[in-house]
């Protein structure tokens, strides 16, 4: 029998998600996989700086030859082959087949909703909604099985990775953390308020589109050029403002990201070049 879909996003996605949880979790796991690879290979330039500066030129080969050869293989041959089967799992296995079954779901339920209900909504906004059901669930899956999964396991990767160096080039990553963490909680909801009143104006917009052309003969018999005009060009623009305010905030993310990343860079090379500079760390470090 049919059910009702929840109200609650994350219930609604997990439902939706349960025929692909195999998937996910491979996926998953390949993106942790790419997160440590990262952090590793960071590691590994700095030691082999260290190394370099360390080793005769003429022993470079014989002490080092194979182990060069392997991380060339393990970078030029294994990392990019694993990205290529990664992202065909997500983009090829994943996200066209939960697109479709999240919006075929959607469909099948709003078939189910009386004639009545129907009539007192525009036929192009309810299509809109159903279109962009599969989306919005299938893109914020996407967006934690790769972004948030992989963020979170970089940092945490390095975060050893520092410490096992010297704890105190922690400190930056913690205060680049804590900066990162306030911008999520100060401009995310308002972002994600924005987009949800943009996805409104873009299914009003496509509503009055489409019944607009669905019901062309009435309105060439019995509209007034100018109310229709007036209405449409205030739906315009209201989609119009609505984009404006997402993309205002997109660019305040983005901007703050940058200067978060900068700020980074700065505390860490600042302090590893410090620390170098008084004989407390090698090289490879900075």
């Amino acid at each position: 029998a049919a059910t009702t879909p929840s109200r609650d996003p994350w219930r609604f996605i997990l439902t939706n998600l349960r025929p692909f949880l195999g998937v996910v979790a491979i996926s998953l796991a390949g993106t942790v996989v790419s997160a440590l690879l990262e952090v590793w290979l960071v590691g590994y330039a700095g030691r082999l700086v260290d190394v370099l500066a360390a080793t005769p030129r003429e022993e470079l080969w014989p002490r080092l030859g194979g182990e060069l050869v392997t991380v060339a293989i393990v970078v030029l041959v294994f990392r990019p082959l694993w990205r290529l089967l990664h992202e065909a799992l997500d983009d090829v296995t994943f996200r066209p087949n939960g697109e479709a079954l999240v919006s075929w779901r959607a469909h099948r339920h709003v078939l189910g909703q009386s004639v009545e209900w129907f009539q007192n909504d525009f036929a192009g906004r309810i299509a809109m909604h159903v279109r962009q059901a599969g989306n919005a669930a299938i893109g914020a899956a996407y967006q934690l099985i790769h972004t948030i999964s992989f963020v979170s396991v970089y940092v945490v990767g390095a975060t050893v990775l520092f410490a096992s160096v010297d704890p105190a080039l922690v400190v930056p990553l913690l205060v680049w953390i804590a900066l990162y963490a306030t911008v999520v909680v100060l401009v995310v909801p308002r972002y994600r308020a924005a987009a949800a009143a943009y996805q409104e104006a873009q299914s009003q917009l496509s509503g009055m589109i489409v019944d607009s052309y669905g019901n062309i003969d009435t309105i060439k018999l019995f509209g007034s050029t100018e109310t229709d005009d007036r209405e449409a060009r205030a739906s315009f623009v209201a989609t119009r403002d609505a984009f404006l305010r997402v993309q205002k905030l997109e660019v305040t993310i983005n901007a703050s990201m940058l200067a978060l990343g900068s700020l980074l860079m700065v505390g860490l090379i600042g302090y590893a070049i410090v620390l170098w500079h008084g004989e407390a760390a090698p090289l490879g470090l900075v």
